[in-house]
């Protein structure tokens, strides 16, 4: 604990006119340095460069920085790099500086199978200074192993493993030899089970197999029923879907149970002494008429339920204030496009993907100027959204399991889901906290907390070391996932989805909406586009003839 006295009656000391102009000057220079500490401090925001690192960067970039991915390995990049200046334009706009005949970055697309880096123009210096900070402090881990730190045979989990494996080999090997010397027997004429009945034995354990295995099934879903997420759907037609499901299992369930039941009880009913035939009963058309018809009338009867369902849900919306987001799936990431204050996406053209414009739309179309790009799904609570779902490579899948949304990105074919969310994150967070799989410590924390009071005059200042706990669902957040094995970069297509009050988005709206298209790529109206125009960028944002590139 830190304690500072300051005494009140030395302000009232008499000061000079010098020393007022020294104290002003000083003031001024500390405003500056101020000013300076504040924008290193900001730039070395190393925590929120992780989560931009994971956001943009991880699609192609290995969390180890230290280990190639689809991209290079980035430790020890600012080694490798002319300046960190030249980092800026490179991470907005490979291909641009590419196409400039800069040697270094012609070097690293020739290095990378002529492959440019993604373009990210919707991240500002600050971002990137954050990204930077985040891989400048990352450091592989490097520990001196003591003799308390040495793990005995069976703590190590690769050395568990180990065991493990030996234990299930000298089981096998031990069963093999039981069976030679039974065999061995045998051709003695030893036997060792004379007088049993293998038919009545077979049939009590079927029986038991049976009763046993219900009394199992009954048992795990017990223990295991506080860790299902099934009862608390994050969409309005989840809830339907969530019925339906369960209607179609308890359905499935007591067939299931009933066909079992007949079988195992056969099997032991009908359990004899051995050499007895199997009487010959080719056919029984009553029977087969009821096994026949009453699966047809129940499979009817959830298909229709599921129909509607279908209906409810893939329905066109009719309501004026949907959100329309597109969701661009590529190898390997997702990329967010909002429709602006008109409602409308502006068209796109695969043939115009190039530069700054990483999702080829066509910025002479007027519904393109106030579209804009978002590095999370934000979604308004209440408010129903319009996914308008696409892929430029590979069949990628969107999912948004605690929305029950799931529909397919198929190249060269528009698919479309849209939902109603009835619960904002903190919300479902506050859901997810009696579940014990989230009740679970997440991170520690060690903060300094500064406290300052006034006695008799003077001012007391205090720090205290505060342990603060983060549990998992405080830091839970909806995610969109892609179910679509589409390549090695697979594992890394996540983007955060955040739900937010109708307030707090509007406001996050409002403050995202103004780095638009617009702004990004120079709408162009239709009537002052120039497609015949060699300037470079316009003709290659319109698709019209452009210079020879260097990425042909």
């Amino acid at each position: 604990m830190i304690i500072r006295a300051i005494s009140a009656e030395s302000t009232k000391a008499r000061r000079s006119p010098i020393r007022e102009a020294r104290n002003v000057l000083f003031a001024i220079l500390s405003f500056l340095v101020l000013l300076v500490v504040q924008q290193d401090l900001k730039a070395a925001d190393a925590a929120n460069g992780g989560v931009l690192f994971k956001a943009n960067c991880a699609r192609c970039h290995s969390g180890n920085l230290q280990v190639n991915s689809t991209g290079p390995a980035l430790y020890g990049i600012f080694e490798r790099v002319p300046s960190r200046e030249w980092l800026y334009p490179w991470i907005k706009n490979s291909a641009a500086v590419i196409e400039t005949g800069d040697e270094y970055a012609v070097k690293v697309w020739e290095d990378n199978n002529k492959s440019p880096m993604q373009a990210m123009p919707h991240l500002t210096d600050e971002n990137i200074d954050d990204i930077l900070a985040w891989i400048e402090a990352w450091a592989p881990e490097e520990k001196q192993e003591t003799a308390s730190d040495v793990k005995m045979f069976g703590e190590d989990e690769g050395l568990s493993s180990m065991r493990n494996a030996i234990i299930l080999l000298v089981l096998v090997v031990v069963s093999l030899l039981g069976f030679i010397v039974f065999q061995v027997a045998r051709l003695r004429g030893i036997d060792f089970f004379a007088g049993v009945n293998w038919d009545k034995l077979n049939a009590r354990l079927f029986l038991g197999f049976f009763i046993v295995g219900l009394i199992g099934v009954v048992w795990s879903t017990r223990i295991f029923y506080d860790y299902f997420l099934f009862d608390n759907a994050a969409s309005e037609h989840g809830i339907e879907i969530d019925s339906l499901f369960w209607i179609t299992m308890a359905v499935v369930m007591m067939v299931f149970v009933f066909t079992n039941a007949i079988l195992f009880f056969f099997a032991y009913r009908y359990g004899k002494d051995g050499g007895r035939k199997a009487k010959f009963y080719p056919e029984n058309n009553k029977l087969e008429m009821i096994w026949t018809v009453v699966p047809a009338i129940v499979l009817t009867i959830l298909v229709i339920f599921g129909i509607r369902t279908w209906g409810n849900v893939m329905g066109t919306p009719d309501d004026e204030d949907t959100l329309l987001v597109e969701v661009s799936g590529e190898q390997w990431g997702w990329n967010l496009r909002y429709a602006g204050d008109d409602r409308k996406l502006g068209d796109i053209d695969v043939r115009l993907i190039q530069g700054a414009n990483i999702l080829g739309v066509d910025v002479t179309d007027e519904r393109t100027a106030d579209d804009f790009i978002s590095n999370e799904l934000v979604l308004k609570k209440g408010q129903r959204v319009d996914l308008k779902i696409r892929s430029r490579d590979v069949l990628h899948s969107v999912y948004l399991p605690h929305f029950r949304v799931k529909m397919d990105a198929v190249p060269g074919m528009d698919t479309r889901f849209h939902f109603v969310p009835n619960q904002t994150t903190e919300e479902y967070r506050g859901y997810l906290k009696s579940k014990p799989q989230y009740a679970v410590v997440d991170t520690i924390l060690q903060i300094e907390k500064r406290n300052i009071d006034v006695v008799n005059g003077d001012t007391i200042e205090t720090i205290e070391n505060v342990v603060d706990t983060v549990y998992h669902y405080e830091v839970f957040d909806f995610e969109l996932a892609c179910t679509e094995v589409c390549g090695r970069g697979h594992f890394s297509m996540r983007k955060v989805i955040k739900v937010l009050e109708p307030e707090a988005w509007d406001a996050w709206y409002d403050s995202i909406k103004v780095n638009n298209m617009a702004a990004n790529l120079g709408y162009v109206p239709a009537e002052n586009a120039k497609p015949d125009a060699n300037d470079g960028e316009l003709a290659n944002l319109v698709g019209a003839p452009a210079k020879q590139s260097i990425l042909e």
